[in-house]
């Protein structure tokens, strides 16, 4: 199921690349871009775990020199596998690549 989710999410940053800006800063995923996506979502609860999850995957980005608009396949496996390691659970993990993948298909 992990790597069903895995394999979307990368289908839908592999069609938004095209569209990200090449210069962007390493960690800049730019605030109005999140808030007009995450006001897609009706649950405040939805809202607030979303917004965590795109927080954590742009630190993570940020510490490992990666542009969150720009990741690959390779990196979200990466921070995946960071993730599990930190202790995420399998709910937690479904939960962060619903996230991204919303975020990358909005």
């Amino acid at each position: 199921m992990l790597t069903s989710s895995l394999n979307l999410v990368t289908m839908c940053l592999m069609a938004a690349r095209s569209n990200a800006p090449t210069t962007a800063p390493i960690n800049a995923v730019p605030a109005r871009l999140v808030d007009a996506w995450l006001a897609g979502h009706e649950s405040d609860n939805t809202r607030s775990a979303y917004r965590i999850d795109l927080a954590t995957f742009g630190r993570w980005c940020a510490q490992h020199q990666e542009i969150p608009l720009l990741a690959d396949h390779t990196t979200l496996a990466a921070f995946g596998l960071a993730r599990q390691a930190a202790g995420d659970s399998v709910a937690t993990m479904r939960r962060r690549w619903s996230s991204l993948s919303s975020f990358y298909q909005y």
